[in-house]
């Protein structure tokens, strides 16, 4: 009697685990973050471990990876979601640190901001009154294709006093706004209140390039619009050989820079501009870096690391800093707190400058991240990201270019 009364407890409550688990699964897959979960990143290293990543972060969630998907497991038990698996390896990635120059050209041209228009009924400004906002990418004029300032500018000036149908991508959505073009008083044309940019160049750092494929990584950071602070749609861009020529040395509240000549030789690409930095691709891999071992976020630890970069000519040196505090949870760009002690670099550049961004960290004799973004009140104290999230980006090229073979 005992015994079958022992054998009803114990299947009572194992259907009543297993109906807590599916409750949990369902709960789990409902959260909106592991709904959107496409993809997960699966690091690969020399000696055969693999590390698995995603957006999403449960411990209860296992994964179960196969050649092209994965299958999420509660627990490693019950499925929850399968999706696609990107694949990382990290046995080509060599050591970057020189600096580069990028022209960035945006898709359409960006809204930097609306002024009035004086004609001789009084101030307006059609592109307000249109809805048309600061920061708004305008894609096309009456259907068609924006591909310039200048091009913006004539597209309208055809449209004369009729209305012109605006194609706006804002918030990563589009919609269509009509915007009437009234006539300046102060030179007889027609206007609509706009100001629009199509693109932007500077000098960043390279923090690391696959020797197989060319492939490479810089600044940490996206580069955003300086007016609205807007992620810059890309385009096209291109990679220049820059020589740095000088350095205006960083203090409390006015950040120094790097000072460069641009090259009239391209040396590459852009193919994305991400929240993680721009991505591309070298033409000519022959003259690279040292080969590296990568350190995943797990072994990142306060401590001694060794920044490397280019503030003179055009080979990186090693730099003495240290992690002084770590934020795992803290975005995708600023992952930890660095503190320059190297004097040297103290005394020519007086820490963290722009135009550094992307020198790439090393802990441990391990490639951990790069150097993101200089503490205006403090220019020897920064940022950095972990390398991971900026490989991550960098895989998608890969990707995309595969699927489309």
């Amino acid at each position: 009697m005992a015994n079958k009364k022992m054998k009803k407890c114990v299947k009572k409550a194992l259907s009543g685990l297993f109906a807590f688990l599916f409750v949990l699964s369902f709960v789990c897959y409902q959260n909106s973050d592991l709904k959107e979960l496409e993809q997960i990143s699966v690091y690969s290293f020399s000696d055969g471990k693999m590390v698995v990543k995603s957006d999403v972060n449960y411990d209860f969630l296992k994964a179960d990876v196969g050649e092209d998907t994965a299958v999420l497991k509660l627990f490693g038990v019950i499925p929850v979601k399968k999706v696609t698996v990107n694949k990382i390896s990290t046995d080509n990635i060599c050591l970057g640190g020189n600096a580069f120059g990028i022209k960035l050209f945006t898709k359409g041209v960006i809204v930097v901001g609306l002024t009035d228009i004086v004609t001789s009924s009084g101030a307006v400004c059609p592109a307000s009154d249109a809805g048309v906002k600061k920061g708004d990418i305008i894609l096309s004029v009456n259907g068609e294709k924006v591909d310039s300032a200048e091009d913006f500018g004539a597209k309208l000036a055809k449209c004369g006093k009729k209305g012109a149908v605006l194609r706006i991508m804002r918030d990563e959505k589009e919609f269509d706004a009509t915007v009437t073009p009234v006539i300046s008083a102060e030179d007889n044309n027609y206007k609509v209140g706009l100001w629009v940019r199509d693109s932007t160049a500077g000098i960043g750092t390279v923090t690391f390039i696959d020797k197989k494929t060319g492939v490479f990584g810089g600044l940490g950071h996206g580069v955003c619009d300086v007016d609205t602070g807007l992620l810059m749609p890309l385009n096209s861009g291109t990679v220049i050989d820059v020589e740095v020529t000088g350095v205006v040395k960083g203090e409390p509240q006015n950040p120094g820079e790097l000072q460069g000549n641009f090259s009239r030789k391209t040396v590459g690409k852009l193919d994305i501009n991400t929240e993680t930095g721009v991505f591309g691709r070298l033409a000519n891999t022959d003259n690279l870096g040292e080969v590296v071992p990568i350190g995943t976020k797990e072994t990142v630890g306060e401590g001694k690391i060794y920044i490397y970069t280019t503030i003179s000519g055009t080979t990186p040196q090693k730099y003495e800093a240290e992690i002084i505090k770590i934020y795992n949870e803290s975005g995708k760009t600023k992952n930890f707190m660095i503190k320059v002690t190297d004097e040297r670099l103290l005394e020519e550049t007086g820490g963290i400058v722009q135009g550094m961004s992307g020198s790439p960290i090393l802990q441990n004799g391990k490639l951990i991240g790069a150097v993101t973004h200089v503490m205006i009140n403090s220019p020897e104290k920064g940022y950095g990201i972990f390398i991971e999230n900026m490989l991550s980006s960098a895989n998608s090229i890969l990707s995309e270019q595969n699927k489309a073979a």
